[in-house]
């Protein structure tokens, strides 16, 4: 059960660094083999495999947009009576950003997280229209 909620913790402050823009604190839990994927229907869409890769496409994120805001609204976990760091955990989120131009973009959608080691593995982002 400890583990369970270490991985809930962890994931609402990964959210939480993307919305202070803080990189560093981001890709610390990050494994050096992470990889991330991103939706198929974005121009930013792709695998990205490595740490290196996964933080050059959240810095090209980041960079992207004047404010970023995600809301969590749940986190759920594979496997409460996790003791090792290995765990799938699954977060739904609103977010809202800000281009530099002051557009705004709106998306929900639902992000999963693969841990091993206490470290990210794989995520990958599901999108849905809010319209």
């Amino acid at each position: 059960m400890i583990g369970a909620l270490m991985v809930k913790k962890n994931l609402a402050k990964s959210f939480q660094y993307l919305n202070d823009k803080d990189l560093s604190g981001f890709m610390s839990a990050w494994a050096d083999e992470g990889v991330f994927m991103y939706p198929l229907d974005f121009p930013e869409k792709g695998v990205f495999e490595g740490k290196t890769a996964v933080e050059g496409w959240f810095k090209l994120f980041l960079d992207s947009y004047k404010t970023i805001a995600f809301d969590v609204h749940t986190i759920c976990v594979e496997n409460i009576f996790d003791m090792t760091g290995n765990n799938i955990g699954i977060a739904q989120w609103d977010k809202e950003m800000v281009t530099h131009e002051g557009e705004i973009e709106r998306y929900s959608g639902t992000t999963v997280v693969t841990i091993r080691g206490g470290k990210v593995v794989m995520a990958k982002d599901y999108f849905f229209d809010p319209e």
